[in-house]
């Protein structure tokens, strides 16, 4: 369960990767409804949990699916905001990601 404090960005990359994980079928609307860059938005500008979410929500994604990982490669954004994500991160937020 989220927290109370959670931000609504929060809550939406931990719904997104909860959904990835639980329900493959659900992976091609997420993409087709723009999830890919909204998440890799977040994985530039927010907070360290939502850096999480999103990073997590990422990984479910594009796990054993060429097209996501090609989509997610191909934006500009992308592979900069994945590296910079894991390579700042503290060793406690890393250890979290991989959740």
């Amino acid at each position: 369960m989220l927290e109370k404090e959670a931000t609504g960005s929060e809550q939406a990359a931990a719904c997104l990767a909860n959904l990835a994980c639980e329900l493959p079928q659900s992976r091609d609307s997420i993409v087709e409804a723009g999830g890919i860059p909204r998440l890799l938005a977040l994985l530039i500008s927010g907070s360290a949990k939502i850096k999480a979410h999103a990073l997590s929500a990422i990984a479910e994604l594009a796990l054993g699916n060429q097209k996501i990982q090609n989509l997610v490669g191909s934006d500009p954004n992308g592979i900069p905001a994945l590296v910079a994500t894991i390579t700042n991160a503290t060793a406690k937020e890393t250890s979290a990601m991989s959740l």
